[in-house]
């Protein structure tokens, strides 16, 4: 997943303000049954739903086994107002009209921190109309409308982290997907449409 940084300032207008471009590891996961175990692969749900999931730490080895248990609620998916982009300078091929605002929590339900360094914790994705993965963009500054937050370092068992991705996508969303770096959701994420 790619996340883009542009400048947000609410109030004055400022020049242009590319940040840069900082690659973000793919995500994905499971979704909920009874309890805490794991949803099974492929496992879709409405927005609003609840999934529990496995979570395997990014810099962990491929084969190692999923070490944390999470459950993500995928809220909503929403269309932004043009209006919400006032005074923020984005690229020539970026429209305020295509930005869309996925919101979602994710709480550690399991015994073991899931944000230990650098690897940034837990993530979503989500997919345009064609299939095809949205860009994930990230406003420096005040954005009310659509709140992104860092997740909490470190992120232990019982800690909830509740965000805002902003996403441009002129095919519209067809969905958001979990796979939680865990090997047998990468081909079948959880995912919530």
């Amino acid at each position: 997943m790619m996340r883009r940084k542009i400048l947000a300032m609410t109030g004055a207008l400022v020049g242009a303000a590319f940040i840069g471009v900082a690659a973000q590891g793919a995500a994905a996961g499971t979704a909920a049954s009874a309890g805490s175990q794991a949803a099974k692969p492929g496992t879709t749900l409405k927005y609003g739903k609840s999934a529990v999931v496995l979570y395997k730490d990014p810099l962990a080895k491929y084969n190692a086994s999923a070490t944390g248990l999470l459950r993500i609620t995928v809220t909503s998916v929403t269309k932004a107002k043009a209006s919400d982009f006032k005074g923020v300078q984005l690229n020539a091929s970026e429209k305020p009209g295509d930005m869309y605002y996925v919101r979602y929590s994710i709480t550690n339900i399991g015994t073991t921190n899931v944000n230990k360094g650098d690897e940034g914790g837990p993530s979503l994705e989500a997919d345009d109309s064609s299939g095809q993965e949205a860009t994930d963009l990230t406003i420096l500054g005040t954005f009310p409308a659509c709140s992104w937050h860092a997740p909490p370092k470190p992120f232990p068992k019982g800690k909830t982290w509740t965000n805002c991705d902003i996403y441009d996508a002129p095919k519209g969303i067809l969905k958001v997907a979990y796979t939680g770096n865990v090997n047998r959701y990468y081909d079948k994420a959880v995912i919530w449409k």
